[in-house]
């Protein structure tokens, strides 16, 4: 069996999936850090051109992945992730995509984080205390020189202060 677009994912961690085409199908199988099966199931599903219900189509068949009709299979998936380090490519893109992701979400908030200082300055400035007035003008002024770490934890401390002022 010819095995087609071959690829392993990280899936959790010390979990990975190794899904490929043959014969019109999609199959997968789970496999560890060590590229050994995890739970023995080789799952076969009809091809994404199939639409569901369509002539063709079927539910997801669990195949037993040792059974002697699948071990060339097996076999093969174990030498590819072997042969290709799978393992380590999967782990490194996983870690790559997630700390990509902590960063935009780092952005983000930081973004929200320094409008809300910017507002809630603006506020502060309004109620007319001499103090208030100037460290709203402190504030403003130093705002674009704090790294993402010191807004981030400015803006914690002077929103949980400006809230705490609230009636």
């Amino acid at each position: 069996m010819e095995l087609e677009n071959f690829k392993v994912e990280m899936v959790s961690e010390g979990v990975f999936l190794a899904s490929w085409e043959a014969q019109g199908a999609r199959f997968n199988v789970f496999i560890d850090a060590q590229g050994d099966l995890v739970n023995g199931t080789l799952y076969k599903n009809p091809s994404r051109e199939i639409p569901e219900q369509g002539e063709g189509w079927f539910e997801t068949r669990h195949l037993k992945a040792l059974a002697k009709s699948n071990a060339g299979i097996v076999a093969e998936v174990k030498r590819r992730v072997a042969d290709r380090n799978l393992i380590t490519r999967a782990t490194e893109e996983k870690r790559a995509a997630d700390f990509a992701r902590q960063r935009e979400q780092d952005a983000a908030e930081e973004i929200h984080s320094r409008a809300a200082i910017d507002a809630a300055s603006q506020a502060l400035a309004q109620t007319g205390e001499p103090d208030d007035v100037a460290v709203s003008g402190f504030i403003r002024r130093n705002l674009a020189k704090l790294s993402r770490g010191g807004i981030l934890a400015f803006a914690r401390a002077f929103i949980a202060e400006f809230r705490s002022r609230l009636p």
